[in-house]
């Protein structure tokens, strides 16, 4: 049988011992690869800004998950419905701009409302997350990660 004594010290060294490691999760992830905030990493540095006439970098954008739900394919707009919140989300397509849908380069006007993507969007002059760099469908994600049975 165990003693009241060994009880109380596991006890005590148990949340000692996740105080510690909760403590650790808090730490801010820094990543020397990138000078710009990340959604992963790097979350004391201003998002990355994109300049005229340059791609931006890879991980600049913020990724967001939505259900595509309109598109003006003349003018290279849409909009998306945030899979986390329901929130209305516009975006604009720079002439960078692209679209990965079953696993082959699409256009606007090639992909059926209310497909599934994410949303790769960078910072429009305002501050907000409007300018589409790519999206992706989960079938196109799934490809590039080589998520497919093999036969045998």
């Amino acid at each position: 049988m165990i003693s009241r004594r060994s009880l109380i010290a596991s006890c005590s060294f148990i949340v000692v011992a996740s105080s510690f490691l909760h403590a650790a999760d808090e730490a801010p992830k820094l990543d020397p690869r990138y000078p710009f905030r990340t959604d992963y990493a790097n979350a004391q540095l201003p998002w990355y800004k994109p300049k005229p006439l340059e791609f931006p970098p890879h991980h600049s954008d913020r990724r967001i998950s939505g259900e595509f739900v309109s598109a003006d394919f003349v003018h290279r707009t849409g909009q998306f419905r945030m899979s986390k919140t329901g929130e209305l989300v516009d975006f604009t397509m720079p002439p960078y701009g692209a679209i990965n849908y079953l696993n082959a380069q699409a256009d606007l006007r090639d992909v059926p409302l209310g497909t599934f993507f994410l949303f790769f969007l960078n910072q429009d002059s305002s501050g907000g997350f409007t300018r589409l760099a790519t999206m992706q469908d989960q079938f196109t994600m799934d490809m590039g990660a080589q998520f497919y049975l093999l036969p045998g």
